[in-house]
């Protein structure tokens, strides 16, 4: 005996709902309300955004998106 538990959670499933999410997070960011959309971009670009005047700028992109 290792003394080791099992995980809480099964890997497998969670790599594919998260595979599942990407594949549909187009359709469900454009149907989704104001406060979905920020969650998604807060979730891409986890720093502060900044607006210029022109366009809104960030300085780091999450690795995983």
């Amino acid at each position: 005996m290792t003394g080791l538990t099992k995980p809480a959670y099964n890997l497998e499933e969670c790599l594919d709902k998260s595979l599942q999410a990407f594949k549909t997070l187009k359709t469900t960011y454009l149907d989704g309300d104001t406060t979905y959309k920020r969650s998604v971009i807060g979730s891409i670009f986890p720093e502060k955004r900044y607006f210029d005047g022109k366009a809104y700028r960030t300085t780091q992109m999450n690795e995983a998106a």
